[in-house]
């Protein structure tokens, strides 16, 4: 059981790091992209705060204009404060080409002059291809803002949306502010009923989103709209919230949309079905081959019904009796009748995953014989897929919702196989945690479980699925005896966006162990931006108590204002990237192997990292050039400097970081040079951590950290001796670093001690991955592997060509 309960708390850890810390670079995204709304508004003349954007979404909601109050809102232009100046421009770009007469006459008048420009500034934002990014941006600004009366105004609006983006854009708004205070707001209810198709379709998918399915019964009447369109929007979206009711809609669906339509819906219910899908991937497209596909799925929804799904988690979830049962038939392995000891292996195969614990530890017996079948069997039951447990049955089992759900997936959580099924089990616990409009009683038991690891798992169901009175729930577990505790529950709820989780992970600095303090200060990090305090955490108590009191200095002074909407999930896809340098490619794989995306004709791809929104950024060695490109290889930015390029990196700012043989070097977006340092000799490998130091691998084997000045501020022996050495900054502030001439892999501390050092055949790159483990690259073995703490090689991908460096998404 030592075994089972050192796995049960890695898969512990994986969950904490893939659910709960998102990677920078996707804030970075999110803060850019506002940044860029905010300007496009800005440069149109049109304020951002709420009444400006409402009155620019009311008068674009308007059919016809009052001529009056056209020549109102001139005067206004001219009008001294600047308050009734926008307030007069927002309703010009709201009103749109119904303005275009009047303001074309404005700005021929050169009587007035700030007439004449406001007027002329609008006119440009009413014509041309600039017209519809108006209105989008206006609606994610306005979904940021959430100004009283902004579902009303939206849903006004809607109707006259200029193109489908602006009205996805406004349906995605709608669903951020679509529940104030935890209550639908009643422009939605109304809009359920609304005589327009597009405004009933906008309100179902939004308080679906929004709200859990069951406390707005009102939606679900949408699942039987006459507008076809009505019924998929909505089916979809209460399927995605684990609605069952909406599922038999989608299928019935399948024999009446067109094409992409039903692609979409397949795709959905490929998700849901997982391995269990039916295979009706046929090309005909006439009435008889849409009522297969419609026939085939109906088929597999009545055959995963929750009996049936609840029978195939608990038959791979170890019970106290199973372990009787499973010991007794252990002892006989070693027996002296040969027909007992081969009845034991067969009854413990017909076991299957229950047995694999003990199964384990027997491997080890000092019995040849028992330690020989207990691997053998072992070795059986990994192999054969029919002991495995599809994710589907995790993933349907918060559809299906059967009585005893909550029980069974906390019964088999420390029995999951690997991460992915422990992550599934985490989102189906939360799907459950709130029901008819009351949380789950067995996680509120939970909560106050002897044991520090079931506190975890049933707080941060209720925090994520259990709203307002689920972060009520657990609140007190902000003040556990037990830091692990603490830290999980306060990241939590930073994530849901409850600030009393901040100031504890502040308060955990100078407490937890390294392993887990680097969650804490990427977290902070992410919430800080450009405003995070300069002190790090160091190893001595009183550089770390330093540290604590700047970041609680830090709050203190921006707690108020801080997004903590920059905090947000986004768990490991299990996709890893490969860079080929002498194929010229940069690709992507499945955790099975299988090529999901290429670029090629690229000249020595060594540095490469997927961006958000299906984006790569990749460094090429020989044309000393940086690019952005999409997934078909368009480059869509780049960046070419004066020698061979080794690394790059985005950073949270938006800012690119260059690592060549002779130079590093900061660029912005338009690729201005913000700085440049060079040290006299050739760098190896370099990377800058979020709004802190850049850390180097230079010629001479030493491991240097330098700030943005060059001024050195640590140095010590690396000993990775070759060109381009594996570098990779890890988030509790360690450095993991390849030497290839040892085939090692070593992780350093910030004091320069090694405190893990692995073999690693053939490694010329290394990253660390969110559940402690190592990712490998080895160029002349031709093969990317992953090695756990411990040494073992846990997933390998043999590949024909050279890799120099491999990450994981």
């Amino acid at each position: 059981m030592s075994r089972l309960a050192s796995r049960f708390a890695l898969w512990l850890l994986a969950l904490a790091l893939l659910s709960v810390i998102r990677p920078l670079m996707a804030a970075e995204v999110e803060d850019a992209n506002e940044r860029d709304d905010e300007e496009t508004l800005h440069l149109a003349g049109l304020d951002t705060d709420g009444p400006a954007l409402l009155a620019f979404f009311h008068a674009r909601a308007r059919a016809d204009v009052d001529r009056d109050r056209l020549r109102v809102l001139l005067r206004q232009f001219a009008a001294s404060t600047n308050q009734e100046r926008s307030l007069a421009t927002a309703e010009f770009l709201g009103l749109g080409p119904l303005a275009v007469p009047t303001l074309r006459s404005a700005a021929n008048d050169l009587s007035e002059p700030e007439i004449t420009r406001r007027a002329s500034r609008c006119l440009k934002w009413m014509e041309g291809s600039k017209a519809a990014t108006l209105p989008a941006a206006a609606a994610r600004v306005l979904a940021k803002r959430k100004p009283e009366g902004a579902a009303a105004a939206l849903l006004d609006y809607l109707p006259h949306a200029d193109n489908s983006e602006v009205v996805r854009a406004v349906t995605s708004a709608l669903a951020a502010v679509a529940a104030p205070d935890g209550k639908p707001d009643p422009a939605l209810l109304r809009g359920l009923a609304d005589r327009l198709a597009v405004r009933r379709a906008a309100a179902g998918v939004a308080l679906s989103r929004a709200t859990p399915p069951d406390q707005v019964p009102a939606v679900h009447k949408l699942l039987q709209d006459p507008a076809r369109g009505v019924r998929l929007q909505t089916a979809l979206a209460l399927a995605e919230a684990h609605d069952a009711e909406a599922v038999p809609v989608l299928i019935d669906l399948l024999a009446e949309l067109p094409i992409e339509q039903r692609r979409r819906v397949e795709e959905f219910l490929q998700h849901l079905a997982g391995e269990w899908a039916p295979a009706v991937n046929f090309p005909s497209e006439d009435e008889v081959a849409r009522t297969i596909r419609r026939d085939a799925w109906a088929a597999w929804w009545r055959n995963v019904e929750g009996p049936s799904l609840l029978a195939a988690i608990r038959r791979r979830t170890v019970t106290a009796e199973d372990r009787v049962q499973i010991r007794d038939l252990l002892s006989k392995l070693s027996s002296g009748d040969f027909a007992t000891r081969e009845e034991a292996s067969r009854q413990l195969l017909a076991l299957g995953r229950r047995s694999l614990p003990q199964l384990r530890d027997a491997a080890e017996s000092k019995d040849a014989e028992v330690a020989r079948r207990a691997k053998l069997l072992t070795e059986r039951i990994e192999q054969d897929p029919s002991h495995h447990l599809p994710m589907a049955a995790l993933r349907l089992l918060s559809v299906r919702r059967p009585a005893g759900s909550v029980e069974a997936l906390l019964a088999y959580l420390p029995f999951a196989e690997d991460e992915n099924l422990a992550t599934e089990v985490q989102k189906s616990l939360t799907a459950l945690a709130l029901r008819d409009g009351k949380l789950d009683p067995v996680l509120l038991r939970m909560t106050a479980d002897s044991k520090p690891d079931q506190r975890i798992v049933a707080a941060e169901a209720l925090i994520h699925g259990g709203g307002t009175q689920g972060r009520d729930a657990v609140r007190k577990l902000l003040k556990d005896d037990v830091p692990a505790v603490r830290m999980r529950v306060a990241l939590a709820m930073a994530l849901a966006r409850d600030r009393d989780g901040v100031p504890v992970l502040i308060d955990l600095l100078p407490v937890l162990p390294g392993e887990s303090v680097g969650q804490v200060e990427d977290a902070l990090y992410q919430l800080a931006g450009d405003t995070a305090p300069t002190e790090s955490l160091g190893t001595e108590p009183a550089e770390k108590k330093k540290c604590r009191d700047a970041w609680a200095a830090w709050w203190k002074a921006n707690a108020e204002r801080i997004d903590l909407g920059r905090l947000v999930r986004r768990p490991l896809l299990g996709f890893t990237l490969l860079c080929d340098p002498g194929g010229g490619r940069v690709y992507e794989i499945d955790r099975a192997g299988k090529q999901r995306w290429a670029i090629t004709g690229l000249q020595m791809p060594v540095d490469a990292v997927v961006l958000p929104g299906s984006r790569v950024l990749i460094a090429e060695y020989q044309p000393c050039r940086v690019s952005e490109r999409d997934f078909t290889g368009k480059i869509l930015w780049q960046k070419v400097v004066g020698d061979n390029v080794i690394n790059v990196q985005r950073l949270p700012n938006g800012h690119t970081f260059i690592a060549t043989d002779s130079f590093v070097v900061e660029v912005d977006r338009a690729g201005k040079e913000l700085y440049t340092l060079r040290q006299g000799m050739m760098y190896h490998a370099a990377y800058r951590r979020p709004n802190g130091p850049i850390v180097c691998l230079m010629q001479n084997n030493q491991c240097l950290v330098v700030d943005t000045t060059g001024r050195t501020l640590h140095n010590f022996p690396s000993n990775h001796a070759t060109n381009m050495a594996g570098l990779d900054l890890l988030p509790n502030g360690h450095v993991l670093i390849t030497q290839s001439n040892n085939n090692k892999v070593i992780e350093f501390d910030q004091s320069g001690k090694s405190v893990l050092e692995l073999d690693a055949a053939g490694a010329r790159t290394a990253t660390g991955l969110p559940n402690g483990h190592v990712l490998v690259a080895s160029q002349n073995n031709r093969r990317v592997y992953e090695l756990d703490r411990a040494g073992k090689t846990v997933w390998e991908h043999k590949e024909s060509g050279p890799v120099i460096r491999a990450r994981r998404r």
